[in-house]
């Protein structure tokens, strides 16, 4: 994932900061089956026509009982992050080094920020009896307090890994910070709490820490009326909803589900929904909440599908077998609060600890070596997407080559040994038909290192050659010049080991 994203970066970066995710550490599973108990067995089904009841999964005896699934939960997270979160930081210090490796970082003296997690409780004895089950959940398993500081301990384990791996580079740009004390007072189970307040279905910044995987909407329907709530979200948007009120808040803690408040309903797309009715009043049905979850068919179909996922305007509801709405995925996670709080404490640890890089670090007192230049290259490179389309991928290749010496094709001319490819960020070349053959000038900056010194080149549009600027150059930077070959459309180059690996064409040339 963090390789994918650096891949992606417009220019190579000063700062990075970087969070292990949950699954790195199994929390979900475990989190599920101490807490939630959310799964239904043998759903979706074989068999559409026949459907009955979903039957809800039996998680076996609650902590602290070896034999169920929590306790099982806690030991898997335990193995996958290894005593004293070994294996996590083993881990992390593979990322970090993957990090160091790659060419938006090497040779660039980038500071890395590493976090870690905050406990997601607190471990007062006044919910001991509460429970943050699902309400279709078979049973309801209780917060207890050892379960809670079990979790903890997880969590600091997990932290000592990300930590010990951060320390163990040795290095001044690559740190750990503790990001734990964001969460002081508002965590689950704090003291003067109640129950609502856990369960994040409305707003009062009282824990900032998602709960339960509960879909987006709920319909409230009294006698012959009905009014579509939405549950609260991390979003300035709420698209004109309502906002739920502690009725809404009552029907959604209903911990009386039976099989009779569970079905499969036609969505009315070709899709199916699971929807659970919520009653008030032990079975009075003049008013109840129902929640309705997407779930995936074999025979749904594909527009349904994508509709389903890509829409805005519609009401998404969370699934039952995959985290594709969000909703299981943000489940133990921080809110918006939350995340401000982290940042505050990453901004003021950079206050205190760190500077920008200095740019003129690398600079030529007498000057850039006088028999060298700067030769920037328009390069195709060949690709075959997955249903065997062709296409090219556009960039800007940067040389630092001898005064004169052509320098098509890098590593591959003749006078390779002495031609040294330069790593420049840089922003998407707008494509063409014939954009090979009459190749514009670099539009904007491209910011790089020439022979250790940093060098901008920068253009107002494609229409000019630019000028460079560097620590040791005057001030107004030197001017560039049009290649002799640019204006040439039959000076395309193959280039490559074989000839055919990708295309150069002459564009800039910069002498000072």
């Amino acid at each position: 994932m963090m390789w994918n994203e650096m891949d992606h970066l417009a220019r190579r970066p000063e700062l990075v900061i970087m969070e292990a995710g949950g699954n790195n550490a199994d929390f979900y599973p475990m989190a599920d089956a101490c807490l939630f108990n959310k799964d239904l067995l043998h759903f979706p089904p074989e068999d559409w026509s026949d459907i009955g009841v979903p039957e809800r999964r039996d998680y076996g005896p609650e902590y602290p009982d070896p034999n169920g699934d929590c306790m099982k939960g806690l030991q898997q997270v335990q193995d996958t992050i290894g005593q004293n979160g070994s294996n996590m930081k083993g881990k992390v210090t593979d990322t970090i080094n993957m990090w160091r490796s790659h060419a938006k970082t090497q040779n660039m003296d980038a500071t890395l920020i590493v976090i870690g997690y905050g406990r997601f409780w607190a471990e007062g004895t006044d919910c001991n009896d509460w429970t943050f089950a699902l309400p279709w959940a078979l049973k309801k398993p209780k917060l207890h307090l050892q379960m809670r500081k079990d979790m903890n301990n997880l969590i600091d384990q997990v932290n000592q890994g990300i930590r010990e791996a951060a320390e163990s580079f040795g290095d001044a740009k690559i740190q750990y910070v503790d990001i734990n004390p964001a969460f002081d007072n508002h965590r689950f189970c704090e003291d003067g709490h109640g129950l609502q307040d856990q369960l994040n279905f409305i707003d009062n910044g009282k824990v900032w820490i998602w709960n339960r995987p509960i879909p987006t909407f709920a319909t409230l329907k009294k006698g012959s009326g009905s009014t579509v709530f939405k549950l609260w979200e991390d979003t300035d948007d709420n698209n004109n909803f309502p906002q739920p009120d502690a009725e809404i808040n009552e029907l959604l803690s209903d911990t009386d589900v039976g099989d009779n408040d569970i079905s499969v309903v036609d969505a009315g797309d070709g899709t199916k929904k699971i929807k659970v009715v919520l009653d008030k009043n032990n079975g009075n049905r003049d008013t109840t909440l129902e929640l309705e979850f997407d779930v995936e068919t074999p025979t749904a179909p594909e527009e349904a599908l994508k509709k389903r996922q890509s829409s805005t305007d519609s009401q998404p509801g969370s699934s039952l077998d995959s985290d594709s709405e969000g909703f299981m995925a943000r489940t133990l996670h921080p809110t918006r609060d939350a995340n401000n709080a982290m940042g505050t404490i990453v901004v003021n640890w950079l206050k205190q600890n760190w500077t920008p890089n200095d740019l003129s670090k690398g600079k030529h007192e007498g000057g850039l070596p006088a028999d060298r230049a700067l030769s920037i290259i328009i390069q195709g490179q060949p690709y075959t997407t997955d249903d065997g389309q062709r296409g090219f991928d556009y960039s800007w290749a940067l040389y630092n080559t001898k005064k004169g010496q052509n320098a098509v094709c890098g590593q591959f001319n003749p006078n390779g040994p002495d031609i040294h490819g330069i790593l420049a960020d840089q922003n998407p070349i707008p494509v063409r038909d014939d954009l090979m053959q009459n190749p514009p000038f670099p539009s904007g900056t491209l910011r790089f290192q020439f022979d250790g010194e940093w060098c901008q080149y920068k253009s107002q549009d494609d229409q000019n050659p630019g000028r460079l600027f560097c620590f040791s150059l005057p001030d107004e930077g030197v001017a560039c010049e049009a290649d002799p070959k640019k204006g040439d459309p039959s000076a395309v180059t193959p280039c490559g080991p074989d000839g055919n690996t990708f295309d150069h064409h002459e564009v800039v040339m910069c002498n000072w």
